[in-house]
């Protein structure tokens, strides 16, 4: 089997099955506004490939670091990053070529037929594709890196399995020319993690010390297929003026998030808007207004344009006026307190006393 693709790289958002998600990118091709993978690309070979993930209780943040050689003549390939249907949303990605930022494009999947397909049976659940141009001169060697958050997977708890996982597909590295002359994948996870309920492919270098975990491949033509790291995490307790609660808590790449619907009258906070909805929110808190919209970064506090660190999100059940902890801070001074023995969050307004 022949790499043809660079390595695909997907977190998977699993609830109950494995779902998929994203793949590392590919060639593209583009019709009538729609993007689908080049059926075989002769000239563009990706060298090497450097892969990290650094894993948080919600979510991953990945980076693919990649070098791709031009063994045929001066053109303009399209590179295809693919958003999955069955895959939670992207988040913040972004391309540098030669470390210089490259718009992309997010452009719909074109419908190919089964037989058609580079990889049979996973380019039919491409949703979508985030396409940037990237000329190569002939023989020109140019290095591409993508980075993006995507939320961790999670077995389905009823049937008794409770582990968060993280699943990396490799094998559509079959879509480049040749193969690939090395793969180095990192994994990073912190001290939430109680115990690994697996690690795949085997043998992995696992050093527990530094929480870290390393696969090294040479020639690589599409095997393995697939990475998988499953784990089981240690309880959270979120403390709200140093008592326990029940509210909803995690913690991000951009530090703590917290659910304000569920822990704002304790914190001196009212969510005015309607519950469990994805409708515009306004909290309210000693005459300061912020108001604020799931998967929005743009909001506005007393009427003026703010720019929140990270998007509010919803998660299922949990609610729907989620921030980050430093949102909360520099809008109503609300200060966080993480205790890593203790694995626990303490939210206080100033002033308030914490254990």
């Amino acid at each position: 089997m022949r790499l043809k693709s660079a390595a695909v790289l997907l977190p998977l958002a699993v609830v109950g099955c494995m779902n998929l998600c994203h793949a590392d990118p590919v060639s593209i091709d583009v019709c009538a506004g729609a993007a689908a993978p080049k059926a075989n690309e002769k000239d563009i070979r990706m060298v090497c490939e450097d892969l990290s993930m650094r894993i948080y209780r919600l979510e991953s943040v990945v980076k693919a670091d990649m070098r791709f050689l031009n063994e045929g003549p001066a053109q303009e390939v399209l590179v295809g990053f693919p958003q999955l249907s069955r895959g939670t949303d992207l988040e913040d990605l972004r391309y540098t070529v030669d470390g210089d930022p490259v718009e992309c494009e997010h452009l719909p999947a074109r419908t190919r037929k089964r037989d058609d397909m580079p990889v049979p049976g996973w380019w039919g659940q491409m949703e979508s594709w985030y396409v940037a141009r990237v000329p190569f001169e002939q023989g020109q060697e140019r290095r591409i890196v993508i980075t993006y958050r995507h939320r961790n997977g999670m077995s389905a708890s009823w049937k008794g399995l409770n582990y968060d996982w993280l699943p990396y597909i490799l094998f559509t590295g079959a879509h480049w020319k040749g193969t690939v002359e090395r793969i180095d994948v990192t994994v990073e996870y912190g001290d939430f993690v109680r115990e690994f309920a697996g690690i795949e492919p085997k043998p992995a270098e696992h050093d527990e010390a530094a929480h870290r975990i390393r696969w090294h491949f040479e020639d690589y033509d599409g095997t393995p297929p697939t990475l998988v790291v499953r784990w089981r995490t240690k309880p959270l307790r979120v403390l709200l003026q140093g008592e326990p609660s029940k509210a909803y808590a995690s913690l991000t790449a951009h530090g703590p998030i917290l659910d304000v619907g569920k822990a704002g009258p304790e914190l001196g906070i009212e969510v005015r808007g309607v519950p469990n909805t994805w409708l515009p929110k306004t909290l309210v808190s000693e005459g300061r207004e912020l108001c604020v919209r799931t998967g929005r970064r743009d909001a506005t506090l007393g009427g003026e344009p703010f720019k929140l660190t990270r998007a509010p999100v919803g998660l299922h059940s949990r609610g729907w006026a989620i921030l980050a902890a430093v949102d909360l801070k520099r809008a109503f001074g609300i200060d966080c307190t993480y205790d890593p023995e203790a694995q626990s969050l303490d939210f206080h307004k100033p002033g308030g006393s914490t254990p």
